[in-house]
């Protein structure tokens, strides 16, 4: 993991974000982080929030894009995307989670869509996992998450791996990577706490083997590495945190 590779999720900072976008990415930027992956921008027009980024020199090389604007508005999300300079589209989550085999099968089918049409208009396409897709088996017996890889074209859909979230549902996430080595090319470095698996620390605080997962990564080219926490104490404090411990790997 180099230096330049390291982003921070905005998710992590929704609250701040959704206050004063521009003070957030001050912030971001005094302590050291030089890219973002977006979730969303906070009703600011996308003009102003490049405009933002370009105050506190920040880039944006992901956002996280709900399935429904894929959906419902596809071309203003090339268009958005183009504007900022955003190099990777992913899905954060797919209507999947709970539901009947053949919509499962439906939904992954618009997916594969999505890349196809995304690398069409020359940006790159991937899927964000939460750890049901491992845990959901479908008719066939395989997982969801195993039949979203095979059901996909490897050159359009790609994959963000959430490490946390693998490991919450008890897979191997340096593994998964070596697995799929061709398709994971965005990792999500958030760490679980020692005492319990389900609670979700700083990047470097916790239990995931962090050695192996880097390793895996870089062998297998990934491209981005961000930081990232569902449910922060004090999200400065815990995206700070976060990048001081990438550093201290990308230093290795």
């Amino acid at each position: 993991m180099r230096a330049d590779q390291i982003a921070v999720q905005m998710y992590t900072l929704r609250e701040h974000a959704a206050t004063d976008l521009d003070a957030t990415f001050w912030r971001l930027a005094e302590m050291g982080y030089k890219q973002v992956e977006f979730a969303g921008y906070y009703d600011n027009s996308v003009e102003d929030v490049a405009a933002m980024l370009d105050r506190h020199g920040l880039r944006a090389p992901a956002s996280h894009v709900q399935f429904s604007q894929f959906e419902e508005r596809f071309d203003g999300v090339i268009e958005d995307a183009k504007t900022l300079g955003i190099e990777w589209l992913i899905a954060p989550m797919a209507p999947m989670r709970d539901v009947a085999n053949d919509l499962v099968i439906e939904t992954i089918g618009k997916l594969d869509d999505f890349g196809k049409r995304v690398t069409d208009a020359g940006l790159k396409f991937a899927y964000h996992n939460h750890n049901f897709e491992f845990e959901v088996t479908l008719d066939g017996g395989l997982t969801v998450f195993d039949t979203l890889v095979a059901e996909t074209n490897p050159d359009n859909v790609k994959l963000e791996l959430d490490a946390f979230w693998a490991n919450r549902a008890g897979q191997d996430a340096a593994a998964l990577v070596d697995k799929h080595s061709d398709r994971v090319r965005l990792v999500h470095i958030k760490d679980a706490a020692h005492d319990d698996l389900a609670r979700d620390v700083p990047f470097g605080e916790g239990q995931l083997d962090w050695d192996a997962i880097l390793k895996a990564s870089e062998a297998a080219g990934v491209e981005y590495y961000v930081t990232e926490q569902d449910n922060p104490g004090d999200a400065f404090e815990d995206v700070e945190t976060g990048l001081r411990n990438a550093e201290k790997w990308s230093g290795q």
